[in-house]
């Protein structure tokens, strides 16, 4: 099974009308209300959505949590640490090994600017800056001299 990102789910989740179930202002009805059961069901398809969407060793973690948000907020908390290190690294070495190659001219610039995103969502996640790209360039000048960046663009 091939596991989907972040912001897939998010738009998945968003798209079914549902986004409410995971940041808990839909909250959860006691038992007497009349949208108890409707809320159980929703809540189950949800929870069902968010594990199903990750590698099954991962997902099986969750399964005992009792609510979509509850599952949302442990896996943030567990995988959306923005000083991990080991993220940073794994992020860094893809953006220092791109080339070219024989890639068309389209292909590197998606697979460039998917990683120039992918930074981003570290950086907005902090809630520093907001547009696609603007955080990677300033971080390149910050970290990257202009010989090594030139010689990432011809490669």
């Amino acid at each position: 099974m091939e596991t989907i990102s972040y912001n897939q789910v998010k738009l998945l989740i968003r798209g079914r009308g549902k986004f409410d179930y995971l940041t808990s202002t839909n909250g959860r009805p006691t038992e007497k209300d009349e949208g108890s059961a409707k809320w159980e069901a929703e809540n189950s398809m949800i929870m069902s959505w968010l594990i199903n969407s990750m590698d099954s060793s991962i997902g099986r973690t969750y399964l005992f949590l009792p609510t979509a948000h509850d599952i949302w907020t442990a896996v943030n908390e567990t995988y959306s640490d923005l000083g991990n290190a080991g993220q940073w690294f794994e992020l860094k070495t893809r953006l220092w090994r791109l080339k070219q190659g024989e890639k068309t001219v389209t292909q590197y610039y998606t697979d460039l600017k998917t990683l120039w995103q992918e930074v981003d969502m570290f950086t907005i996640m902090s809630g520093v800056m907001r547009r696609t790209g603007l955080c990677f360039r300033k971080w390149w000048k910050k970290n990257v001299s202009s010989n090594s960046s030139s010689a990432l663009i011809r490669n």
